[in-house]
């Protein structure tokens, strides 16, 4: 009986996880599942349950703890993500560049203002929010 809260989404990432108590401690291989709560890996070394790790996927990193660890032919890993930290994305910066192109009305340079303000945020849920909001208005500006 399967007892996870959340459905998976079956994905192949390479990613690398370190452990935040002991920095020296960094294991590479592929995300092989992503859920609301966590992701599930595929690890070059083990790690405890209850590790506090960081794991970097690209330019976006998760903060989360190691919910479980099995040996198999490497390191299946389950992590409860509690933080995510979104990087200046190829979407991200793609749909910055079209915005600052495109033609300019007293609607769209707000929104472009607004886009620069939010872009100095420290990161966070909030900041992503709000960069996906405007680029919301932006594309609907452009229809």
């Amino acid at each position: 009986m399967d007892r996870r809260l959340d459905r998976r989404y079956q994905v192949n990432l390479e990613a690398t996880v370190t452990d935040v108590a002991a920095q020296d401690r960094v294991a590479s291989g592929r995300i092989i599942d992503i859920s609301h709560t966590g992701v599930g890996a595929e690890l070059s070394l083990r790690f405890a349950a209850g590790a506090i790790v960081k794991v970097q996927i690209g330019d976006c990193v998760l903060f989360g703890h190691v919910t479980y660890c099995a040996e198999g032919q490497s390191f299946r890993t389950g992590i409860e993500v509690v933080r995510t930290l979104m990087g200046e994305s190829d979407r991200f910066r793609f749909s910055a560049i079209l915005s600052e192109t495109m033609p300019t009305t007293p609607e769209r340079k707000f929104e472009i203002y607004r886009l620069s303000v939010v872009r100095s945020m420290p990161d966070s849920e909030l900041k992503d929010a709000h960069i996906r909001a405007i680029l919301h208005t932006l594309a609907r500006l452009d229809a």
